[in-house]
Formats: structure tokens, C-alpha cells, sequence
């Protein structure tokens, strides 16, 4: 299945709301449901910067539209945005960041882990390796995460395991817990 959507470019360094707006309703009209949000020429503090691009996402996404915003190293520096936490982004309503440049692959697949359920797009004007060497490293951190969730779940195991025999030898009355044990180990 082919998933085909209908997009604009806003560039909000060089307009202003009522034009978005206008230019969105219009949109709308002729079924387009996806914007290109350009951050890449932001101007004014992290505060200011929330409020113009949540202002405009917002009526976007009351009309329907899922908002992806432009965003490279720079913009994440000036907007005080850690990499692992995209939360400046999730707040002002967008679906998604994309990509300008490339970070270093294991940023990209680290941004892709975000708990906010951001889509992380990619340009791809890079090269095909660039794309390989981030899923590599998507699977490693894949890998990772599975690998500190087993360790986690073998060492409550082995916490239950001593707790439930300290049980049984504190008190042989209590019959019932040793086909627990026995299931346990």
C-alpha cells in the first residue's frame, strides 16, 4: 500500500499568521493535509519561537494537518533542545522533525526512541549509506534496550526467587508457596 499525502511549505520567518492561516484554509480545500515547516531561519528566544510555530501548528492541526518541522544541529543548540529529549517539539504540536543535515547516524537512531511518538524524517539527499548506517544502529540500540530489559527482569527474578525461599524457611507451614518456588526457578 502506497501512503500518498498532499503537502505545503510554511516559512514563518517570512510571513505572518493571518497569511498562514488563510494559506492553510485554502489548502484544506483542495485536500492537502501535510506541512513542511521550515525552522531553519528561526529569530527570537525559545519562548517566542514556541509560541509563533505553536500558534500556526495548532490551527494546522485542527484542520487536519500533520506538521513536520525542518530542524539541524544549529537549530537544536539555539533552541536549547537536548537530543534526547524532543519535548520543545512535541509541545507545539508537530508529527514530526526532518532532518536538514545529517548528525552522525547514532543521533538519528537515538531520536527515533523518543517517548513523544515524534516521526523522525530524514533528508535524502545523502547518500544510501547514511540510511544504512542508521538502521544498523537502530538495531543496535533495539538490541541494547532488550538486552538491559532481560538483564532487569532476570535480576527481579533472582530478587523473588531469594525472597520466596527466605519465606519458606521462615515458615514450613506455609505450604502453598513451594509450587510457586518451584515455578519461578
Amino acid at each position: 500500500m502506497t501512503m500518498r499525502s498532499l503537502g505545503l511549505s510554511i516559512y514563518p520567518g517570512h510571513s505572518k499568521f493571518e497569511g498562514n492561516a488563510h494559506y492553510l484554509d485554502l489548502a484544506h480545500k483542495y485536500g492537502f493535509s501535510r506541512i513542511f515547516m521550515s525552522m531553519l531561519e528561526v529569530q527570537g528566544s525559545p519562548e517566542e519561537t514556541k509560541a509563533k510555530y505553536k500558534k500556526i501548528i495548532e490551527y494546522g492541526n485542527k484542520l487536519g494537518f500533520q506538521t513536520f518541522l525542518d530542524v539541524n544541529p544549529a537549530i537544536f543548540k539555539q533552541l536549547g533542545v537536548s537530543y534526547d529529549d524532543l519535548k520543545f517539539f512535541a509541545d507545539i504540536g508537530a508529527a514530526g522533525i526532518r532532518l536538514d543535515t545529517t548528525f552522525d547516524g547514532a543521533i538519528e537512531a537515538m531520536l527515533s526512541y523518543n517517548p513523544y511518538g515524534l516521526i523522525i524524517e530524514l533528508n535524502m539527499s545523502n547518500n544510501v549509506d547514511y540510511l544504512n548506517k542508521i538502521l544498523f544502529l537502530i538495531k543496535l540500540i533495539h538490541r541494547l534496550f532488550m538486552a538491559v530489559t532481560i538483564f532487569i527482569l532476570n535480576a527481579v527474578l533472582a530478587y523473588l526467587t531469594t525472597s520466596l525461599s527466605l519465606v519458606l524457611n521462615a515458615s514450613k507451614s506455609l505450604a502453598f508457596i513451594q509450587p510457586l518456588l518451584s515455578q519461578v526457578k
